[in-house]
């Protein structure tokens, strides 16, 4: 089961980046962040819960692999599901709007974003 729970939150984020990127590309809908990032909590949440009341898995894993998996991954995902390069900044949500008022580039917090999730899915796996 140690496996299955990053998974299965990759799983999520991909089909909700496939889906929304569907949305936008071949429906012309207007992403609204504010309903999306409730959505996402709403599902992951629903997964979480299962998994701690039919495993023995940690709460903990289950909290932060939501959070960091999306974190690491929706953006890029969402780009290239559109067609767009990777670094693409579309409009901006409420972390694209922090990351640029910070001001550093692009890939600096895709790679940041991506250690942090590698760091804890191998702490996670050992």
């Amino acid at each position: 089961m140690q496996y299955i729970v990053p998974t299965i939150y990759f799983l999520i984020v991909f089909f909700h980046a496939l889906i929304d990127a569907y949305k936008i590309e071949k429906k012309g809908i207007y992403i609204n962040h504010f309903v999306e990032g409730c959505f996402y909590v709403l599902i992951c949440g629903a997964v979480s819960i299962t998994i701690f009341m039919l495993t023995e898995v940690s709460w903990l894993p289950l909290i932060l692999f939501p959070i960091i998996t999306r974190t690491a991954f929706f953006d890029g995902l969402l780009n290239v599901f559109r067609g767009k390069r990777i670094l693409y900044e579309g409009a901006a949500s409420k972390t694209d709007s922090i990351e640029k008022w910070i001001g550093l580039p692009t890939v600096i917090y895709r790679i940041f974003y991506l250690l942090i999730y590698v760091g804890y899915l191998i702490i996670y796996l050992t």
